[in-house]
């Protein structure tokens, strides 16, 4: 598992952005390979929420996500993400 924490919107709060997946496949693992992104907001009441159905194309799959970050290049004034993709093995 791998984060970042940053405002997502101009609050004050630092909100959360996991990426998930296992590294490698084993014989006999019971679990699943890739995992779903998730991204909290925090409320700036001791609470985060989970928003992460209306976040985007990218957090309706699981993935191999590994390296998030965030910035905001274009200089629009909004946080953009990114997550590097981890290689998929066979």
């Amino acid at each position: 598992m791998e984060h970042i924490a940053h405002p997502l919107v101009a609050d004050g709060h630092l909100d959360l952005l996991v990426t998930n997946g296992h590294i490698r496949r084993e014989p006999g693992q019971p679990y699943v390979y890739e995992n779903p992104p998730i991204l909290w907001r925090n409320n700036g009441k001791g609470r985060f929420e989970n928003v992460t159905a209306g976040a985007g194309a990218y957090f309706r799959n699981p993935h191999v996500g590994r390296r998030p970050a965030a910035g905001a290049p274009d200089a629009d004034g909004t946080m953009d993400h990114a997550v590097g993709p981890h290689p998929t093995p066979p």
